[in-house]
């Protein structure tokens, strides 16, 4: 019973010992953190962000300037103007600004003579690149609608701004379809932008490989190209870009269908084609019909072994002269190795 008892109180000292320990030790933190807290230097205010009605440039603010542009015809206030559209435009006023530069532009022919309105449509223009990606909506927008020359101008910007981005889907494929070859370019230009292509873009950019404009029949193809569709969905419409009537445009149908191998296997009679007259082929620098078009039966290989008599026999006729940009390569060694892909060397 004693060692019991004494066993106890032992116990019950050390838990007492214990107790006083872990409060001596937090006295002590309390009163470092305490001195640490009289130390730290007090913090600085942020200070808030001017609301946009405070904003001014110049010593005028937005509706001033806006008010000042619509009644003042002088080209040098317009400019001016511009300018300060640009610098509401970047903050907060980016909607507001760009319809009042629209609505300005409304009075200005893009293609002038007169070099005082050249100004005012350069300053306007470099007003609506500041403003950047919150511009555009609205510039959309002017596309469908409004006065022309604004609806030029937007074009224009929409055309030459960078920017990532792009209107929904179904207004482009909408837009590709437009009577104005240029409202076409530009939706061909912008849905290069958009990744992952959904399949319904597919039926409208074969459509469009037919545009009677080539710029548009061009930026298909590249669309074309980053959907990669099933071989059998483009050989038809690429055999007929392979024969198209602009350089750039073969060159890029025959860059994409060098990209399906074997399987683009039925574009080889069009192939054939073009090397029936091969002074027609485009030989500029870095866009060589003559060597894309090698590549590209190199590429298909084997399958495009009826190819072979055609190219043994062009052999004989080609080049030896060295090619600079083509890493000296001469045509005839260029034909030779196109031949050996296709023998499967």
């Amino acid at each position: 019973m004693e060692r019991w008892m004494g066993s106890r109180t032992a116990r019950w000292s050390i838990a007492l010992a214990a107790g006083v320990m872990a409060l001596l030790v937090g006295l002590t933190k309390f009163r470092v953190g305490a001195e640490e807290a009289k130390e730290a230097p007090p913090k600085t205010p942020v200070a808030a962000k001017p609301k946009r009605e405070a904003l001014r440039y110049g010593g005028k603010n937005f509706d001033q300037w806006r008010i000042e542009m619509e009644t003042e015809l002088k080209p040098e206030v317009r400019a001016d103007g511009m300018t300060a559209m640009a610098a509401f435009g970047a903050n907060g006023y980016s909607v507001e600004a760009t319809r009042t530069i629209l609505e300005l532009m409304a009075g200005y022919d893009l293609n002038t003579d007169n070099t005082k309105d050249q100004e005012v449509v350069k300053a306007a223009s470099d007003a609506i690149f500041k403003i950047a990606d919150p511009a555009c909506p609205v510039l959309w927008e002017s596309v469908w609608g409004g006065n022309e020359r604004s609806r030029l101008f937007a074009i224009e910007c929409l055309t030459y701004i960078h920017s990532d981005w792009h209107p929904s889907v179904p207004d482009l494929l909408k837009a590709a379809h437009n009577d104005d070859v240029k409202v076409r370019k530009l939706a061909m230009r912008f849905l290069a932008n958009v990744k992952n292509k959904p399949k319904r873009c597919l039926p409208v950019l074969l459509e469009c490989l037919t545009d009677k404009e080539s710029e548009v029949r061009g930026e298909a193809i590249r669309n074309l190209e980053e959907m990669r569709p099933e071989a059998k969905e483009v050989m038809s419409v690429l055999r007929g870009a392979i024969a198209d009537s602009e350089p750039w445009v073969r060159y890029r149908a025959l860059f994409m269908a060098g990209h399906y191998g074997a399987q683009a296997q039925p574009v080889v009679p069009a192939l054939l084609k073009r090397l029936e007259k091969p002074e027609s082929l485009s030989r500029s620098s870095p866009a060589d019909e003559f060597v894309a078009l090698m590549d590209t039966l190199a590429a298909i290989g084997p399958a495009a072994k009826e190819a072979l008599p055609r190219l043994r026999k062009l052999r004989e006729e080609a080049s030896t002269e060295s090619r600079a940009y083509d890493n000296r390569k001469t045509d005839r060694e260029i034909i030779d190795e196109t031949i050996k892909k296709i023998e499967g060397k």
